[in-house]
Order: C-alpha cells, then sequence, then structure tokens
C-alpha cells in the first residue's frame, strides 16, 4: 500500500450498479465486496473508494478519510491537528467497515467528517465504533448495512446509534437545503434533500402541501421532509401554544404560529442544530416572531408538565427508538384535554425483517415504523384516548403515510 492515500466514501442506492460503474471508471475490480458495502484501492490516482448502500441517499456523501499504514501515523496526524485547533475524536481498536482500525476523526466548518485511519485486519461483520457513547456517538461510518439482519437489529437497539444515524442525514439535509435556497447547488440538478423518501413522487416533502401552506412559509415548506400537513388536522385555535415534535426546517412551525395569533405561540422541537439553524433563518425570512425553535430530544422534551395545547408532529416519531417514550414525554407536557394531531408512517403488519434491520429504511422513515395496532396500544398506554389513525397514502411497499389524533385525557389516568 501507498505511504497513504485519501478516501473517498459514497452513498449508493444500488451496489451493484455502483460496482459495474467504478470498475469501469478505475479499470480495476473491487478490493473487497461485502452485503451493502464494497471498496476499491486504486493506484493511479491513489485513492481508497468506498460504497456504502444507503438506499434513497444514493449520490450524496458519507465521509472522506486519510488512509495511512500505521497506528504511529495516525497519532502523528492527530497530535498535528490537535496542535492546530482541531477537536479529534478518537477511536482504538474499533471495527468499521469490515475491519479493525484505529482511527481518529475530525469534523470541517460544513459537517463533513474526515477520518484518519490504519487498517489493523479485516473482519466480518460490519461494526460499531467501539468508543461510540452519547449524543455524539456514530455507527460506524453511518452505513445502511450489517453482515446480517440480525447484527443490524442489535444495532437499533441502541438509541444513542438510531440517534446519530438520523441526525446526520438530516443534518445533511438541512445543509443542502440551506445551498439550495442559495443556488449552490443548481448545477448538479434537482436536489435530493428529501431524507424521508421520494419527494419527487409526492410521498414526502413540499408537494403535500397546498398553496396556502407555501405561501405563509415558502423556503420552510420548500425544506419540508415530512409525509403530511399536520396542522390541517391539528384544529389549532388563537391564544393556543403548539408543540412540533422534530420540527426541521420549520414549516409546520411558522404555519401554526399564524393560525393561533393573537396570543399564541409555536414552539419548535429539534435535535439537530443545522436544522434548528435553518428554521430560525425561515422564521426570520417570513417574519414570524410568535415561535421558538429548543434543541433536545423526542424522548426527553425540555418542557414543564402540562404547559401545551396541542402537540404536532410530520412523519418524525417513526425516526425515535423508543416511541412510548416519545408517546408518554407528549402527554406529560400537554394539558389535560389537550390534543395530539400527527403525520407518520405507519407500518404494514407484514413488515419484513429485512426492512425493518435497514438503518436506511429507519433514516428513511420507514423500518422504525410501528403498526396501527402498535401505535393505538402505545398512545393509550400514554394517557390518550379517542384515538384515530387515518391512513392517507403509500409510501413503501410495506408501509403508508397516516393522519393520527388522539386527546389527552382529561382525567388524571388509573394505570
Amino acid at each position: 500500500m501507498q505511504t497513504s492515500r485519501v478516501q473517498l466514501a459514497l452513498n449508493v442506492d444500488d451496489l451493484e450498479e455502483a460496482v459495474e460503474f467504478y470498475t469501469k471508471l478505475f479499470d480495476t475490480e473491487p478490493a473487497k465486496r461485502r452485503p451493502g458495502y464494497a471498496n476499491f484501492a486504486v493506484v493511479d490516482p491513489p485513492l481508497k473508494l468506498v460504497l456504502l448502500e444507503n438506499q434513497g441517499a444514493g449520490g450524496t456523501l458519507n465521509h472522506l478519510g486519510v488512509e495511512v499504514a500505521s497506528s504511529d501515523e495516525v497519532e502523528a496526524h492527530e497530535a498535528r491537528l490537535v496542535g492546530a485547533g482541531l477537536v479529534a475524536d478518537e477511536e482504538k481498536d474499533t471495527t468499521c467497515c469490515f475491519a479493525r482500525q484505529n482511527k481518529f476523526w475530525v469534523t470541517g466548518p460544513d459537517g463533513e467528517r474526515w477520518e484518519h485511519y490504519v487498517v489493523l485486519a479485516d473482519s466480518e461483520t460490519f461494526g460499531i465504533s467501539s468508543s461510540a457513547s452519547g449524543p455524539g456517538a456514530r455507527v460506524c461510518c453511518a452505513a445502511a448495512q450489517s453482515s446480517s439482519a440480525a447484527e443490524q437489529e442489535t444495532q437499533m437497539d441502541d438509541t444513542t446509534s438510531i440517534r446519530d444515524a438520523v441526525r446526520r442525514r438530516y443534518a445533511a439535509a438541512a445543509i443542502e437545503a440551506r445551498a439550495a435556497s442559495s443556488g449552490a447547488v443548481s448545477c448538479c440538478g434537482p436536489s435530493a434533500f428529501g431524507a424521508c423518501g421520494p419527494t419527487g413522487q409526492g410521498a414526502f416533502g413540499a408537494a403535500l402541501y397546498g398553496e396556502d401552506e407555501g405561501a405563509a412559509a415558502p423556503g420552510a415548506v420548500a425544506a419540508s421532509l415530512g409525509c403530511g400537513v399536520p396542522t390541517a388536522v391539528a384544529d389549532l385555535h388563537p391564544g393556543e401554544v403548539v408543540l412540533d415534535l422534530g420540527s426541521g426546517a420549520g414549516a409546520d412551525v411558522l404555519i401554526a404560529a399564524r393560525r393561533v395569533q393573537p396570543g399564541g405561540r409555536a414552539i419548535g422541537l429539534d435535535m439537530t442544530p443545522e436544522m434548528l439553524e435553518l428554521a430560525r433563518s425561515n422564521a426570520a425570512s417570513a417574519g414570524v416572531d410568535n415561535v421558538e425553535f429548543v434543541e433536545g430530544y423526542l424522548e426527553e422534551i425540555p418542557l414543564p408538565d402540562a404547559t401545551v395545547d396541542v402537540v404536532i408532529s410530520n412523519c418524525v416519531i417513526n425516526l425515535a427508538a423508543d416511541k412510548h417514550v416519545v408517546l408518554r414525554e407528549a402527554a406529560r407536557v400537554l394539558r389535560r384535554g389537550g390534543r395530539f394531531a400527527v403525520s407518520d408512517v405507519i407500518a404494514d403488519p407484514g413488515m419484513d425483517a429485512e426492512t425493518r434491520a435497514d438503518m436506511a429504511k429507519w433514516t428513511g422513515c420507514i423500518a422504525g415504523a410501528l403498526t396501527d395496532d402498535a401505535y393505538r396500544t402505545a398512545l393509550a398506554d400514554a394517557g390518550f384516548e379517542h384515538i384515530e389513525i387515518i391512513e392517507t397514502h403509500r409510501v413503501h411497499a410495506h408501509a403508508a403515510a397516516a393522519v393520527i389524533r388522539a386527546q389527552r385525557s382529561a382525567t388524571p389516568s388509573s394505570r
């Protein structure tokens, strides 16, 4: 191997098709093939090309890197970059991309992730970074595939891992949305930042909004990643306080804010700093001032008990690792008799295990979805009543978008 070489890791929709293309492009066969994964060791120019099968994210950058020949070189690069004032996240003897590695990560000014690493040995499993912990932890290289469905399901049991995979996907969507609004990506054709799925087919995104909603928050609606329009079914009134779980670019918050005037306000909760920045910018552009955007997790809503009249959400609850906790938190912050009105994805009862175990389909709003019966049970367990779930349109072979409405019990629960 060369002393060092740049690594380029790309998301692809169809691994076989991508392998065929890059084999022709660089006139070389893959150096490694595994389920959902391939890499090329290109000699001229010196390049490590990594392909990660992430359906729905094809054509986007997964991460960047520099592969070196020894752990000493990794440590030398880390010392140099730390000395230059960069923050390095170190991982020793971690398993990632079917290899044991020593590495560290740094983050570029636009959120791009760079790894410096050495391969210690091959591995039969895709792997999870051994040092990953806390809100900023990583699922290896944020790939969709592991060597088996069972291993992927184990990854998904880790709330932190799911949060990180979701955060990465939606941070990228926010960055692309801002670039698109400024015309920075026009040379690359139509935008592909519909993180929840095929926006061009009308299943997700801005196409679901009517002219009135679009006019109320044009920039935010254009960047919408949802599967419905929850404000259309929330029956909002002046003076009410509305909370949007997973507010994204802020479209539903801004629409709600206008409808609860005078005297009301709308709060957007999101865990992704890039989305919060985009939402605040959209609110300023729309001239809406009765809004607040708060950073936090759906499982730990940073609001006092009984302070909200209506909870809305647009295709986000399905992304949470533990929906039961999210729904209990929604009930906690609602006043008694308060309303729950969300758009979300509902899984078919027969969704196959392979789809359930696919991290790309989780971050794409499919694999983590509850069935109709499971959603009803979870809402009832959280203290909701008058539960109504109405399918609106199909979003996947095994799932549909739905309007979900309920009311927090007006009397204390006996559960």
